[in-house]
């Protein structure tokens, strides 16, 4: 025997590369088990497709929920600096939509597109007639400035009569097609500017009961168009609108004798906030149909063989769709509703994660993107709120003037006692004596910390 060649077999450096090759061995073996076990969840998942409660939710996106009657006031504010005449809006609204239509059928960007009419003479920013909506005091400015705005609103007079004429409109429905590269729309906050400065002059002027009563159906015009929109910018353009004229109510009505009357329009423009000023669905269901488009362009691409191969693996368009239409839910609907009403912020624990969940691995790549629009969503519901919260606060303002006054009663001890319709549960409000407002602080707190309305000084 070869006692040499015996001893090399027992030695240890044997022993550790025998032990090393069934290390290797099983390892090999065990990632093919986890090369099977994906491949058959893979094949699972993308056999199936969408779950039950994800076609669900597409199924609660894809509802046509454009008002079937009533005037939009699209053409109005899309061709509102320009110079059309109101009775031939809708006709050029239909070119423009066609050209629309046209170039992206052509697969040519639109967003930059702009109506072909000349524009309406406008006011320039630094223009210092009118006040701006998004600043306190515009009643003050129109005060101190009144024969400038007086001015300012002649000059302007048909763009002021145009923004007057939104109150006759019903809803605002985007009519270009729902595509990331179409216009957004035109969104200018001129034509509010004007139209609440000629109704602070208006009050200036001594007709205070008209001054109010114009406001009010200024805010009631906003209300109604923001509960009937399928945009989510516009919902949020519009939001920004009534806070403006919400704002100027109070200075009016601070500004006013306490045996002035309220008109009518104030109590229906600041109604208790019903399902619809809250309700989201139309303009979530364009969002779903904008990714629905982009979904399907990415997958349309062309590329190489090997390349759309691989893009196929790691990209399901219609998982990725359905993952965002599942997302949405927590944000339309009844349950939304319900939530919304009651002032509850979103549960994010609420919000489908589809990166925590198996069926991630049949498109790895929607499932992050997906995820990392989640966030966005949640600062609009917060501003929802915070727009329910400011009705509430101007309504708060009428039942402190109209109800009885205990004797003994301080006007924090009266905001203390007001209804339950008026309260914003999530909120937090209350009375700045120091600065004698009433007050609401914003969740939303992108643009103020707190929202605040005049008190009366008497």
């Amino acid at each position: 025997m070869d006692i040499k060649r015996w001893a090399s077999f027992v030695s240890p450096a044997y022993f550790r590369g025998h032990e090393m090759r069934d290390a290797l061995r099983w390892i090999g073996r065990a990632l093919l088990v986890l090369i099977v076990v994906v491949a058959v969840v893979f094949a699972a998942y993308r056999i199936r497709g969408p779950s039950f409660e994800q076609r669900a939710a597409l199924d609660l996106l894809q509802q046509d929920r454009r008002p079937d009657h009533g005037r939009n006031a699209f053409p109005l504010l899309w061709f509102m600096g320009y110079d059309v005449a109101d009775e031939d809006l809708d006709a050029h609204m239909a070119v423009d939509v066609a050209e629309v239509r046209k170039r992206l059928a052509a697969g040519d960007e639109a967003i930059q597109f702009v109506p072909s009419a000349s524009k309406l003479p406008q006011p320039s920013n630094d223009d210092a007639g009118p006040c701006q909506t998004l600043e306190n005091d515009c009643l003050h400015h129109v005060t101190e400035k009144a024969e400038l705005t007086r001015s300012t609103l002649k000059t302007y007079a048909r763009l002021l009569a145009r923004a007057q004429s939104l109150e006759h409109a019903d809803f605002l429905w985007i009519e270009f097609p729902a595509d990331y590269r179409t216009p957004m729309g035109m969104y200018s906050v001129l034509p509010q500017n004007l139209w609440l400065s000629s109704l602070a002059l208006q009050f200036v002027d001594g007709d205070h009961v008209g001054a109010l009563d114009g406001v009010c159906r200024n805010a009631r015009t906003w209300r109604r168009l923001r509960a009937a929109t399928n945009s989510l910018i516009g919902d949020m353009v519009l939001i920004r609108y009534a806070d403006g004229a919400i704002r100027l109510f109070g200075e009016m009505l601070a500004a006013s004798s306490s045996d002035e009357a309220i008109p009518p329009s104030c109590m229906d423009a600041f109604r208790p906030i019903e399902a619809a000023d809250v309700d989201r669905c139309a303009e979530l269901s364009t969002e779903r149909a904008v990714s629905e488009n982009v979904m399907r362009e990415i997958s349309s691409t062309r590329q190489p063989y090997w390349k759309r191969v691989f893009s196929q693996l790691i990209f399901d368009p219609r998982q990725t769709v359905a993952w965002g239409a599942e997302q949405f839910t927590p944000y339309c609907g009844e349950a939304a509703s319900r939530r919304l009403l009651a002032d509850k912020t979103i549960d994010l624990n609420a919000v489908p994660h589809p990166l925590r969940r198996l069926e991630c691995i049949t498109s790895v790549t929607g499932c992050i993107l997906t995820e990392i629009a989640t966030p966005a969503y949640v600062g609009y519901d917060k501003r929802i709120l915070d727009y329910a919260a400011h009705l509430r606060l101007a309504a708060t303002l009428i039942w402190l003037r109209e109800s009885p006054i205990a004797s003994a009663a301080s006007l924090k001890e009266r905001f203390e006692q007001r209804p339950a319709n008026l309260r914003s549960a999530g909120h937090v409000s209350g009375i700045d004596s120091e600065h004698h407002v009433l007050f609401v602080d914003s969740l939303n707190q992108v643009r103020a910390q707190r929202f605040e309305l005049k008190l009366s000084a008497e």
